[in-house]
């Protein structure tokens, strides 16, 4: 039995039959820290110029948690970075980073998956002469 006050879930664990033991946990609105998205993620499967590795930091020592990612695509010799830029977190639970280049703005979005990472790449041209690209790839811990 689980009952939520405004900053304190309080959990009921029964202990023996008809007698009930009151745990406080952690506020209701309380994100764990680090989320589950912080670390780095490798996608083993990366072509040329897809995502090869995302590095997620976050600072758990200030409210609100700040996030950041950086990218590291396929190219050779060795992977291209697209340096670090700052996360968010949406109402949804979705974690977006964005990135701008000379050409184009990449948007990515980060979303659990199991004990995966989904990121969803979306690229729009600034020239106005493509149109706007979508991408998904599945990560995994490194």
């Amino acid at each position: 039995m689980r009952i939520a006050f405004k900053h304190v879930c309080i959990a009921a664990v029964p202990v023996v039959q008809g007698m009930f033991l009151a745990l406080a946990t952690l506020p209701v609105d309380a994100a764990p820290c680090p989320p589950f998205e912080a670390g780095t993620w490798i996608n083993k499967a990366a072509d040329a110029k897809e995502p090869a590795r995302v590095e997620i930091e976050v600072d758990c020592s200030i409210k609100p948690v700040e996030l950041k990612a950086r990218v590291f695509t396929r190219c050779a010799p060795r992977d291209c970075k697209w340096g670090w830029t700052s996360a968010y977190r949406r109402p949804d639970g979705v974690l977006t980073a964005e990135f701008s280049g000379f050409f184009s703005r990449k948007e990515l979005t980060m979303r659990p998956l199991g004990n995966r990472l989904e990121i969803s790449v979306y690229t729009h041209f600034e020239d106005g002469k493509r149109p706007s690209a979508y991408r998904s790839y599945k990560l995994e811990r490194d």
